[in-house]
């Protein structure tokens, strides 16, 4: 039996998962910010009557979620606005900017 060949395997392994937990965290992370930007999308759809496009970014730790609207719904652009941010921060509650494009 060759101890060396056993320890580089043994680590080797151990590198592997090491590399593969954050991988899946990150997964699981990007599974569950693809589902609430869809619910963010029904949502207003429900309470604007117009579909609404999501985008999530995160740079530096600064996350903001860019929300475009299909079509311009009746009504004050401001309230429009502040509707809209009150639902993407329903689902994303740690959201730094919420910007809505018309």
């Amino acid at each position: 039996m060759n101890l060396g060949k056993t320890l580089r395997a043994g680590l080797l392994g151990l590198g592997l998962a090491m590399a593969v937990v954050p991988a899946t965290t990150g997964c699981k992370a990007m599974k569950e910010g693809l589902e609430n930007a869809m619910a963010v999308s029904d949502d207003i759809e429900k309470e604007l009557g117009v579909g609404a496009g999501v985008k999530i970014n995160v740079n530096n730790g600064k996350q903001t979620v860019t929300v475009t609207l299909n079509d311009t719904p009746e009504g004050d652009a401001k309230e429009i606005k502040e509707k809209v941010t009150k639902i993407v921060k329903k689902r994303f509650p740690d959201t730094d900017e919420v910007v809505v494009n018309m």
